[in-house]
């Protein structure tokens, strides 16, 4: 993620699923409200937005942070449920939609790609 991932970092990992025809709306709220915000917040590293090419309307956001206090500190900030609130209108109800437990993962392992001189 980001420049490499760092071994010991915290990953949180969500599923979120867009309403039919709303998958645009969805991530331009994503970079226009989630993006920034969360850039601002102590002990922040990456974040990746995935989309799955099976089911256009999924995605999978990683967060990368420092620390897991750093998370929760995002996660109960008042701006956290503010840049919900500019998504909300474009989710499926998210526990509906989770094939991957949501939470925060701690990075064992790391690998980077291996390019030809």
């Amino acid at each position: 993620m980001g420049n490499g991932a760092s071994v010991g970092h915290y990953v949180y990992v969500i599923s979120l699923v867009a309403k039919p025809g709303t998958i645009d709306r969805m991530l331009a709220a994503l970079h226009a409200h989630h993006t920034p915000a969360v850039q601002q917040q102590p002990g922040f590293v990456a974040k990746v937005v995935m989309q799955s090419e099976a089911e256009p309307d999924r995605l999978m956001m990683l967060l990368e942070w420092a620390t897991f206090d750093y998370h929760l500190a995002w996660s109960q900030h008042p701006e956290h449920e503010t840049v919900l609130g500019h998504l909300r209108e474009f989710m499926v109800r998210s526990d509906a939609a989770n094939t991957t437990p949501r939470g925060v993962y701690r990075i064992v392992a790391t690998a980077d790609s291996v390019r030809a001189p």
